[in-house]
């Protein structure tokens, strides 16, 4: 059985809940019912129907806290997340949840754990992060039925995500002509080209290039079919098989490229993709296809690129009317310039 917030309720401190369970065991029906009250009123109602249909009631005191569920639900999350996030989320409980989260049931949390929380720091995007990571480890600990769930939603500060910087082509060729190794020159065209991560640049196998294509592993491990710039085949040597590019990174090479250039930043391997993402949607126009070539389940992480694409426009308005202003052309009534 389920606990399982709606909404809020029509009374302060209420809430409407759904209750869910299956009569018939694992494999049979699911029943629901909608209950409106406090979570603890709901919780006897589906005590109430546990014994009903003779399912033992949970107490309180059987419930685990977080940190005597965590190595469990580690071995979990390794298993079904990527690596990056794994590794995101073991920082994030060592560095701040298990502190103060760990030695508490889900029963006992309440609004102001979490305000607290939030209070006690200035960075709005980690604790995003860190509540999202906190609210996955208690939606598996319902499941595994270790806990009740939240009896409230919890709430952060918005993070208004910031505009990537997107590199503009000049500077990417800027940059690339101070690339002297030709491997190296072929790994960032075919990041700018195609937009794919470092990760998965550097995982590609001379196996999976043909004449015009490559197949790339994507993020989640879903695989791609992409479109190979004309100009790689031309910087490399050929092999049968093996791994493409020998490197772990190249920020070094960026880095030294970047500041040889003269183009007043370091760039680095992220913003080539945000270059791809905001130079096709400039192109076509095409929101949808910039989410597919760059693997986004949700087109939501897509939309940023219209963004930037809007304040390109707007810097550009502000430059034609400087251009226009230094030079102060007026047009007369029979369509003649006078400067």
């Amino acid at each position: 059985m389920a606990i399982t917030y709606v909404r809020d309720g029509d009374k302060p401190g209420e809430a409407v809940w759904r209750v869910d369970w299956r009569p018939d065991g694992r494999n049979g029906v699911r029943r629901r019912k909608l209950f409106e009250g406090t979570y603890d009123e709901a919780v006897l109602y589906e005590q109430a129907i546990r014994e009903e249909i003779g399912l033992r009631s949970h107490r309180v005191e059987e419930y685990k806290r977080l940190i005597d569920c965590y190595p469990e639900y580690l071995i979990w999350h390794k298993q079904y997340r990527s690596p990056r996030t794994h590794a995101d989320f073991k920082l994030s409980w060592e560095k701040s949840l298990k502190d103060h989260f760990g030695l508490l049931r889900v029963s006992d949390i309440r609004p102001r754990h979490i305000t607290s929380f939030v209070s006690q720091r200035d960075k709005k995007r980690a604790n995003e992060k860190d509540i999202y990571y906190l609210r996955a480890f208690i939606r598996w600990m319902v499941e595994q039925g270790y806990a009740a769930p939240l009896s409230f939603r919890p709430q952060v500060p918005k993070y208004n995500r910031p505009l990537p910087r997107t590199p503009t082509p000049d500077e990417v060729r800027a940059v690339l002509k101070e690339i002297k190794d030709p491997l190296k020159r072929a790994l960032v065209i075919l990041m700018w080209s195609s937009g794919i991560r470092i990760s998965s640049a550097l995982a590609l196998r001379w196996e999976h290039i043909y004449k015009d294509s490559f197949v790339v592993t994507l993020k989640g491990g879903r695989q791609s079919i992409l479109p190979l710039p004309p100009e790689f085949m031309k910087l490399v040597d050929r092999k049968e098989r093996g791994v493409v590019f020998p490197w772990k990174s190249i920020k070094g090479t960026l880095k030294g490229a970047s500041k040889r250039a003269g183009i007043g930043y370091t760039m680095t391997h992220h913003m080539l993709r945000h270059a791809y993402a905001t130079d096709t949607l400039s192109a076509t126009g095409d929101l949808r296809l910039v989410q597919q070539a760059l693997g986004h389940e949700q087109i939501t992480t897509t939309t940023i690129y219209a963004q930037v694409q809007q304040q390109r426009l707007s810097e550009a308005a502000d430059l034609v009317r400087a251009l226009r202003n230094r030079g102060e052309v007026h047009v007369d009534p029979k369509g003649q310039q006078n400067t």
